[in-house]
């Protein structure tokens, strides 16, 4: 490779740290100087990132404040477009990614660009990753509901459970033999095994002392029979 054909660097001061510079590439670095009486060698500072994963970098200003973590990109576009900055723009990068901060990566723009811009950059950098397929514990099929159990084998679950209510096996039992909890499993009877709740009333006698009063009125017991209709979806029956 000729000398013509290497890629050249440009530095530049930067505005209100003279005694640093800014190159087209991305990079700061100190310059030579003598503060004090002291002489400091300048040198090109090392890059670090933020917790966003941006590159800043720590200089003093003019004024001898210390400024840590500022922005590598902010510093370059000041350095070679302070024309193009207006209040409330920021350093966007473009697609060459966050850590490239040459010149042509590099544009003003708005918050909500800059927002979008990052959010971009998180998708491609750290995809969502792939929900894992579910595997009815059942049937050892795939499936995409949002029990462990596939559709079929809970609808199976509600058919069978009614059938067994209805020809008098205590709910317990079933929730035994079918292995699935007593609760869930009645709801499932209820849904898809077409088991139905009857509530009836029945008078409960009982004796009471002669106290001289009219006798109250029969307490009423309300118990709960469940009636169990099940019912087959065959498209071929009449």
């Amino acid at each position: 490779m000729t000398g013509s054909d290497q890629i050249t660097e440009t530095w530049k001061p930067i505005p209100g740290a003279g005694y640093y510079e800014a190159s087209d590439r991305g990079h700061v670095r100190s310059i030579d100087r003598t503060i004090d009486g002291r002489f400091y060698k300048g040198v090109v500072l090392k890059l670090r990132e933020d917790g966003d994963g941006y590159l800043v970098v720590n200089i003093t200003m003019d004024d001898r404040t210390r400024k840590h973590g500022a922005s590598v990109a902010r510093l370059v576009l000041l350095t070679f477009d302070p024309d193009g900055y207006r209040e409330g723009l920021q350093a966007c990068h473009g697609p060459g990614g966050q850590k490239d901060n040459s010149v042509l990566n590099l544009r003003w723009d708005t918050d909500e660009a800059n927002r979008q811009e990052a959010l971009q950059v998180r998708l491609v950098n750290h995809p969502p990753k792939p929900k894992p397929v579910k595997v009815c514990p059942r049937c050892k099929r795939e499936h995409g509901g949002k029990g462990q159990n596939c559709h079929e084998c809970v609808v199976g679950l509600g058919v069978s459970a009614a059938l067994m209510l209805a020809n008098g096996v205590p709910l317990d039992q079933v929730s035994a033999r079918l292995d699935y909890p007593p609760a869930g499993l009645f709801n499932l009877a209820v849904r898809y095994g077409g088991a139905r709740v009857v509530i009836v009333q029945a008078k409960v006698m009982r004796s009471e002392p002669d106290s001289g009063h009219a006798p109250s009125r029969k307490p009423w017991l309300r118990s709960v029979l469940i009636r169990a209709q099940t019912w087959l979806a065959d498209s071929d029956a009449e």
